[in-house]
């Protein structure tokens, strides 16, 4: 496994559900507290 790894959350839907995907996006950055987080939106 990547020491680093890059991780692309996507979300196709509307604005304020990506905004529903933040506690996921922390939650990811405190178990990989390298990994790089990227929307899509």
């Amino acid at each position: 496994m990547r020491e680093n790894p890059r991780i692309l959350l996507v979300r196709t839907d509307r604005i304020g559900d990506v905004t529903l995907t933040t506690p996921a996006a922390a939650a990811l950055k405190a178990a990989l507290p390298g990994a790089r987080l990227h929307f899509l939106a």
